[in-house]
């Protein structure tokens, strides 16, 4: 408003152009940020659409519907921010040179141009330092290409001018984030670079406490920190509770908290399972990730992570007390109801599939039921590894469920060979 003042005063005024094109630019992007945390349950919408649609064939396995994030105020934010950014990109002079290339290098950023967005910004680095945007930009720029290295070089730079700007913070973080997890894929270790991009984010969210995205990106590298520790056989508690206690501070923020409420489901399973797993009593945790993801299903019926993580609770239970078959049947209900909403997700079909395999191991004394759960299991483990064959859990419990069917026919006098 106080940049709409500024102009309907001097139409010309070149510097209110500038500022008002950035926050237009901003908003588009903060909404369409916020649209992502919505990703899946509107994918899972289209998909009812399209099954109910009686010419449309959905098959299993078949791609995720297109979801398209922009919306009629998301392009229109974005128009009045090209128009504004493009009259400061032709009419900037020499005093304004540096604004004029960071406008234009702002357009082609939001055009999705960003090697030529990485020249127009730092030329306009060049010209004016004091550019915070075109410091954020640029290191968001360099990301976009892979190019991370480059990308904390430059968001360093730019914190050398403002060390309290809390964009540039959460860049270098994700920028951190993204050469953790290049070094954990190349089976480096990424503590290094995890730490850092926490301190990164840490420091954000104490200079701007309202930015859940902020606290999102802290949960989500103390995540995938503690979930890294934790397969090296480390102790991930103290990643593990920084995690949670982010993603419920992001929740309370949110406007979407079913979204951070998932994630602390998730958190809250990975560490139950890292407790059982090293003698620890872990049914608290447990039981609280079957509450959260309860809440998210009651809230988000269309999220199938909800229901992924409320049967994912159900089968980290069978480690620690004996379920009845009520209990068993519900928790391959949901994975099932998953299934119906993302079917190209090869997560629900592996759990279910593990599920079905550890039920009909535990159910010899009735063969007609452990059969039915163990080809049922097989059929699920063989979808899994038709989606994704790099899990190595799928082979695991695909093996379990053959075994159980040859076990099977060697007690009925039949030839088990093929099956082992």
């Amino acid at each position: 408003e106080e940049q709409r003042l500024a102009i309907a005063r001097d139409p010309t005024h070149l510097r209110a152009r500038y500022e008002r094109g950035l926050l237009y630019l901003r908003q588009s992007l903060d909404l369409l940020a916020r649209r992502e945390l919505e990703l899946d349950e509107l994918r899972a919408e289209a998909m009812l659409s399209r099954s109910r649609d009686r010419t449309a064939r959905t098959p299993t396995g078949s791609d995720p519907p297109e979801v398209d994030l922009e919306t009629p105020e998301t392009r229109s934010l974005r128009t009045r921010a090209e128009e504004d950014l493009r009259l400061v990109a032709e009419r900037a002079g020499e005093l304004e040179r540096g604004r004029g290339l960071c406008a234009r290098g702002l357009l082609a950023f939001a055009s999705t141009r960003y090697a030529e967005a990485c020249e127009l910004l730092a030329r306009a680095i060049e010209a004016d330092p004091s550019l915070e945007e075109a410091h954020e930009v640029l290191g968001d720029s360099c990301l976009k290409l892979d190019r991370s290295e480059e990308a904390i070089a430059r968001l360093t730079t730019g914190l050398e001018h403002d060390a309290g700007y809390v964009p540039l913070l959460v860049g270098r973080g994700n920028a951190h984030l993204d050469r953790a997890q290049t070094e954990e894929a190349e089976s480096d270790d990424p503590t290094g670079e995890y730490a850092l991009a926490i301190q990164d984010y840490e420091r954000a969210v104490t200079l701007l406490p309202a930015s859940f995205f902020a606290w999102r990106a802290l949960g989500q590298a103390s995540l995938a920190s503690g979930s890294w520790k934790a397969s090296s056989e480390q102790d991930p508690t103290e990643e593990f509770r920084r995690a949670e206690e982010a993603f419920r501070h992001g929740a309370s923020l949110s406007q979407e908290p079913t979204f951070f409420l998932s994630l602390c489901a998730l958190v809250n399973l990975a560490w139950g399972e890292w407790q059982i797993e090293n003698g620890r009593d872990g049914a608290s945790r447990i039981d609280e990730a079957a509450r959260l993801a309860d809440e998210v299903v009651r809230v988000s019926p269309l999220s199938w992570k909800g229901w992924t993580l409320r049967g994912g609770a159900v089968l980290r239970q069978m480690d620690v007390v004996l379920l009845d078959s009520d209990e068993l049947e519900r928790g391959a209900a949901d994975f099932r109801e998953a299934q119906k909403l993302a079917p190209a997700e090869a997560g629900p079909w592996r759990l279910r599939g593990e599920l079905l395999a550890r039920r009909a191991s535990m159910e010899m004394d009735d063969p007609a039921a452990a059969q039915r759960h163990a080809i049922e299991a097989a059929s699920d483990l063989t979808e899994a590894l038709h989606l994704d064959d790099s899990i190595p859990d799928v082979y695991l419990w695909m093996g379990a469920s053959l075994g159980t069917l040859g076990l099977l026919e060697e007690l009925a006098g039949k030839d088990p060979t093929p099956k082992y």
